[in-house]
């Protein structure tokens, strides 16, 4: 991801770059990479252990 890897060269602090670059790894990691914004809120649902409607 480029995002992440600026963050050195201009020293910012980017907790929300930093949550969204995780739910980004954690959408690949239950497959759902193709799948659009929706993944993410998918892989926030697994991560807070809770099942969306209609998932």
């Amino acid at each position: 991801m480029a995002p992440a890897s600026a963050r050195p060269r201009t020293k910012l602090s980017l907790p929300g770059l930093a949550l969204a670059e995780q739910l980004y790894v954690a959408a690949s990691a239950h497959g759902l990479g193709s799948d659009g914004t929706h993944a993410l809120l998918l892989s926030l649902g697994a991560m807070s252990d809770l099942a969306w409607p209609g998932a």
